[in-house]
C-alpha cells in the first residue's frame, strides 16, 4: 500500500506568524495613542471646566465690591449717582446700557467690546481697596477682577423721574426697637420706600486665557 503525506510543506507557512504578529502588534499601538489622546482630551476639558467654574465663583468678589462702592456713595450723598461724571466716577454709569466713547467700541454697553483694564473706564478689585491704577488688580485665586456699575435708568436724574427700575420694599424693624420718635432707637414699622437697581458686571481674566462676564443687580 502506498501512503501520501498529506501534510503540508514547511516552506509554505515561513515568515506567516511573524507578519500577523506584526499587524497585531500595529494595531494595538494605534489603539493605545488613540486611547491616550482621548484621556487627555478629557483630562483638558474637564481642567477649562473646572477653572470656568471657578471664574465665576471668584466674580462674587468684585460684585461684593460694587455693592459696597454704591452703598458708600448712597450714604453719602443721595444726588450722587443720578449722574455719570468718567473723571470723579470711573466705571460708573447713570443709565442702563450708557457707555464713554474711548472705553468701547460699540455706542450701547456691551461687555466683550469694553475695555475693563482702563483706570478711566473700570473700577477694580485692588488691595486694602486701593484706587485702580490699571496694573494694582489683586489676584484671587490666579483671578483678577474688573467691574462697571450702571444704574437701571432710563435717563440721567433723580428717580423715579429717571425711569429708574427698582423692588418696592417696606420696612421691618429690628429687635430691640422703639416706637418712641423721641428714642434713639425708634423705628417705624411698615415704611415704604422704592429702591433702585444698580447692575454690576464683571470681567473675571484667569489662567490659560479665561474670561468670564457675571453680571450681579444689588439694590
Amino acid at each position: 500500500m502506498e501512503l501520501i503525506n498529506v501534510s503540508a510543506k514547511p516552506h509554505a507557512q515561513r515568515g506567516f506568524a511573524l507578519v500577523f504578529t506584526l499587524i497585531i502588534l500595529v494595531v494595538m499601538v494605534l489603539a493605545a495613542q488613540a486611547m491616550m489622546l482621548m484621556m487627555r482630551g478629557g483630562v483638558t476639558t474637564a481642567g477649562n471646566v473646572a477653572f470656568r467654574q471657578a471664574a465665576v465663583r471668584v466674580a462674587d468678589v468684585a460684585g461684593e465690591d460694587g455693592y459696597q462702592w454704591v452703598n458708600t456713595k448712597t450714604t453719602a450723598s443721595a444726588t450722587d449717582l443720578n449722574t455719570t461724571d468718567a473723571t470723579t466716577k470711573p466705571g460708573y454709569y447713570a443709565t442702563h446700557n450708557e457707555v464713554v466713547t474711548a472705553c468701547s467700541s460699540t455706542a450701547a454697553f456691551a461687555p466683550q467690546s469694553y475695555d475693563f483694564t482702563n483706570p478711566a473706564c473700570a473700577m477694580a478689585h485692588t488691595v486694602g481697596g486701593a484706587a485702580f491704577d490699571g496694573s494694582n488688580a489683586e489676584l484671587v485665586s490666579n483671578y483678577a477682577l474688573y467691574y462697571v456699575v450702571h444704574r437701571m435708568a432710563g435717563a440721567a436724574g433723580a428717580c423715579p423721574g429717571a425711569g429708574c427700575t427698582g423692588p418696592t420694599v417696606t420696612s421691618t424693624c429690628p429687635p430691640g426697637s422703639s416706637q418712641d420718635p423721641s428714642s434713639p432707637a425708634y423705628c417705624k414699622v411698615g415704611v415704604t420706600s422704592t429702591k433702585v437697581y444698580y447692575r454690576i458686571t464683571v470681567k473675571v481674566v484667569g489662567p490659560r486665557h479665561n474670561s468670564r462676564y457675571v453680571q450681579t443687580f444689588v439694590y
